[in-house]
């Protein structure tokens, strides 16, 4: 009996294997496991020994390759950042990366800011400037931009430069070493019109791309109701027929301070090219999905329609990659198709899968061009061209064989693309199709069908079966990186088909007919945006039924992941060969064994007596989660930000919630109703299994966001207001005690926070202070109720309207947390609050230095304390947790008190 043989050839499992090098590089733990996975899964498949003993040396590779290639941050930041200053910032725009919400990303090279000098003369004018250059490259944040750069346009604004940080909590996405990855360490934020355009580039396609855009928007978006007819200027109000760059060149104060930097002489023009938007009038929700279909634009789309495409697994639909250009390939395939039937003939000169190549490789050449080279379709394209080569060379394994050969390729060129959650995803789906379509296949011949059924119901299958062999391939990723799954696939069956043969073939004859006549090109947008409208429409209909819901899910460990994995691909050699009918046992122990180890481990820890306090990373906000024995967790505020559209329950609270958990809570409480506390519940209470909500029975608590209220009222949950005297039964003698306020208090919204006491077996553990100020901490002290606690939750994130002398004696914690983000322009934590603690030995620790922090109580031992960055090694915006300022409190930096733990941070 012959023994099975892996579907990978032995190049492609070395590949492999310096991939799990380059992963090494970010999570060292789970690259070693999928090198041994690898390793095992080719010894139960009967590969040669000697591609196996080159397995350690292919992960070195890898593993120095990324390296060399991680750009180093800069050694020391400029003063000008430290500080806050505003000051002026020029750049090249590297790339233009259209969002959701009106919104560019925009990343700058050679980035310069020009700083004030010291005077020649008192009497002088002006000052004088010199450019700083910026350490690496800037990335610049634009919302409701009033024009459009293009890459090469050089930029210039006023703004505060801010190095590049993370929300650091386990598991979550850390935005540092992925901006690291493209050499960005400092970010700018801008709106409307604040850049201005110093010099365009001199690139003769940049109008060309840009009219394509222009036409797209003028045929998708309904005339103002104002003023049919008329032309305003994007969202500035000047008057029509009014040029962008003439309301540029009237400005201030941003002209006044370019000025005053000498840059006004440097090229810039009233008439220098750039896109603007014809109206202020959006397009409709139809016209912004055909403008993200045929570009990647998805600016135009707002939040709300990009959720529910969100939910209905139907995002894939919308990024320029495989997918789009597979349509294009498949136009020219049904050109093809009708041609031969004319001309039978040309079928005899070259067969038709050649035909489609050669043919279609130059408008996927074209539609990369109109895409921007965007880094998903330029690998798309390329992964087309490597299975086209294979093709017109009449290879077999044309999938697997060209997805690697194209891999090869990307990671020779850029080892850090592996680190790309597109490239990922995009490979996943593509291995899952060429792995899990012949099961497809035996599937579908085996189903009782009548013959004359059977094409048309190969073709429902094919979609199903493709939509759900890509799911299920990146399924683990899908999970960790976003949280939630979505059970709609089956919204496939009817939007592929309408896109495929509807929608894409008029937009590309849109496409190509607007490079002659913009104006005809409406005739094909125009419809094609109707039908996009019609889908979206059924999607909102479904939503207002009820019938779109995503549900969050446990974001798994890379245990699971590797397990996952490595059952998949045992399953896959399994079906394609079945010498005997089973897998090999020890395969199936190891992958079964990955996937159990975590719940298993999570469950011992439940079972345990331990308490544990969270202090989440929200950065300026707050959010704690308490937990007790039997996994029970009660959410203390979830933090929250009002700038853009930002959703700090569902990238930052919720990830946090769910890594290595199930997605549910025993309970939430609303201390008070500001931004900053509570607009991060809002994702968590729509997509976990709450058990109760509660907030403050103070009237005066502050009124929760609309959003929020809402999100209550569809969980079904009726409000509990919370008063002091009342206690929360958490179980095995654990509870929390709410302390204020009375019933009937009236004051500010700050003061009327609810205030809780983290006991067990009437031990004080911990005392969650919400925002209360010196008026509440008053009636605290004065109302003699039991406040001693080991851990003190510093309130209002320790501004020095908190501190009290008298407050922290009857506290008497042995360690302060405080939750605030680095460099805020509140200067928290407060000289005062920090100097009084230190006055009493007491340990401070700041999630803007720290990350999320944990207090741990086993028994009657003290708590143990950790972080998420260690003690020792103090990131590099720690500068920045507190702007310079000529006397430095105690307090600020970190000297350990004892070993392995901050006292100051």
């Amino acid at each position: 009996m012959g023994h099975t043989q892996t579907p990978l050839l032995p190049w492609q499992i070395l590949f492999v294997c310096a991939v799990c090098g380059i992963l090494a590089l970010r999570v060292p733990q789970a690259a070693v496991a999928a090198l041994s996975a690898t390793v095992l899964l080719a010894l139960a498949t009967r590969t040669g020994k000697g591609v196996l003993a080159l397995a350690p040396l292919a992960f070195g590779l890898g593993l120095g390759m990324a390296a060399l290639a991680l750009p180093d941050p800069p050694a020391r930041t400029p003063r000008d950042v430290l500080t806050g200053t505003r000051t002026v910032v020029v750049g090249t725009a590297a790339s233009v990366t259209p969002l959701p919400g009106d919104r560019l990303s925009v990343v700058l090279d050679d980035p310069r800011l020009t700083t004030p000098t010291a005077k020649a003369d008192p009497k002088d004018a002006h000052v004088a400037r010199r450019p700083v250059p910026l350490p690496g490259r800037l990335l610049l944040t634009w919302d409701n931009p009033a024009w459009r750069p293009s890459p090469g346009d050089v930029l210039a604004l006023a703004a505060r430069v801010r190095p590049v940080t993370s929300f650091r909590n386990p598991g979550g996405f850390d935005t540092v070493f992925a901006r690291r990855l493209e050499d960005v360490f400092f970010r700018i934020y801008a709106r409307g019109d604040q850049p201005i355009l110093l010099t365009a580039s001199d690139s003769p396609w940049r109008e060309v791309r840009q009219n394509v855009r222009r036409a797209i928007l003028d045929a998708v978006t309904p005339p103002p109701a104002d003023a049919p007819g008329a032309i305003a200027e994007s969202g500035q109000g000047n008057a029509p027929g009014r040029t962008t760059g003439q309301a540029r060149a009237d400005r201030t104060p941003e002209k006044a301070v370019a000025d005053e930097a000498g840059l006004s002489g440097t090229g810039r023009a009233a008439d220098a090219p750039h896109d603007q938007d014809a109206s202020v009038t959006p397009p409709t929700p139809g016209g912004a999905m055909l403008l993200a279909l045929l570009t990647g634009d998805t600016s135009a789309l707002t939040g709300t329609d990009m959720d529910l495409v969100r939910r209905a697994s139907l995002a894939h639909a919308l990024a320029l990659s495989g997918m789009h250009v597979g349509y294009v390939a498949a136009m020219v395939w049904l050109a093809i198709r009708l041609i031969g039937r004319l001309r039978p003939a040309i079928y005899l000169r070259l067969p038709r899968q050649k035909l489609v190549v050669l043919l279609a490789a130059p408008l996927v050449a074209g539609y990369v061009w109109l895409g921007g080279f965007s880094p998903s379709l330029v690998r798309a394209a390329l992964m087309f061209g490597c299975f086209g080569a294979l093709i017109l060379l009449d290879r077999p394994r044309v999938m697997l064989d060209g997805l690697f050969l194209a891999l090869a390729i990307i990671v020779a060129v850029s080892p850090l693309s592996v680190f790309d959650i597109r490239l990922q995803l995009s490979a996943l789906a593509v291995a899952g199709l060429g792995v899990f379509w012949p099961l497809g296949q035996a599937i579908f011949d085996r189903l009782p069908l009548p013959e004359i059924s059977r094409p048309a119901a190969l073709w429902i299958f094919g979609i199903l079966w493709t939509s759900l062999s890509a799911e299920a391939a990146i399924l683990p990723i899908l999970a960790l990186e976003f949280g939630e799954l979505s059970p709609h696939v089956y919204l496939n069956l009817l939007w592929l088909p309408v896109l495929g043969f509807v929608v894409m073939p008029l937009g590309l004859a849109g496409l190509l007919t607007s490079f002659l006549s913009p104006d005809a090109a409406a005739v094909f947008y125009v419809p094609a945006a109707w039908v996009c409208d019609w889908l979206m429409g059924l999607l909102a209909w479904q939503d207002g039924l009820g019938f779109l819901d995503a549900a969050a899910v446990l974001r798994p460990l890379w245990p699971e992941i590797v397990g996952y994995f490595l059952l998949c691909s045992a399953l896959a050699v399994w079906w394609r060969k079945r010498p005997d009918g089973r897998l090999p046992g020890m395969v199936l122990a190891v992958g079964l064994a990955l996937l159990a180890a975590p719940g298993v481990r999570q469950a011992w820890r439940d079972l345990s007596g331990e308490v544990r306090l969270t202090m989440i990373d929200v950065g300026q906000g707050q959010a704690l989660v308490a937990e007790v024995t039997g996994g029970r967790r009660i959410l203390v505020d979830g933090g929250g930000t009002g700038f853009g559209n930002f959703d700090m329950g569902r990238a930052v609270t919720g990830p946090a919630l769910a890594y290595g958990r199930s997605p549910e809570l025993a309970g939430m409480i609303l201390t008070h109703g500001h931004t900053d506390h509570a607009q991060g519940l809002i994702w968590p209470l729509s997509r976990f299994d709450v058990g109760f909500f509660a907030e403050s029975a103070s009237p005066d608590a502050g009124a929760p966001d609309a959003a929020l209220t809402r999100a209550v009222a569809a969980s079904g949950l009726a409000p509990r207001p919370l008063a002091a005297g009342d206690r929360l039964d958490l179980g095995n003698g654990a509870a929390l005690e709410v302390l204020h306020p009375p019933a009937g208090f009236t004051g500010k919204a700050n003061d009327a926070s609810v205030v809780l006491r983290l006991v067990k077996n009437g031990r004080g553990l911990a005392l969650l202070c919400g925002d209360i100020e010196k008026k509440a901490i008053r009636m605290l002290v004065a109302s003699g109720r039991d406040m001693s606690a080991e851990v003190l939750v510093l309130p209002h994130h320790g501004s020095a309207t908190s501190v009290s002398r008298a407050f922290y004696k009857a506290v008497n914690p042995r360690a302060a947390f405080i939750s605030c983000g680095p460099g805020n322009r509140f200067r928290y934590p407060a000289d005062k609050a920090l100097a009084e603690l230190a006055r009493r030995g007491c340990p401070v620790y700041v999630t803007a230095a720290l990350g999320a922090v944990t207090a741990t109580w086993d028994g009657d031992e003290p708590a143990d304390i950790t972080s998420v960055v260690a003690a020792g090694q103090p990131p590099r915006e720690l500068a920045t947790l507190r702007p310079p300022a000529d006397r430095q409190p105690p307090g600020i930096g970190l000297r350990p008190h004892c070993p392995g733990k901050p006292r100051y941070a």
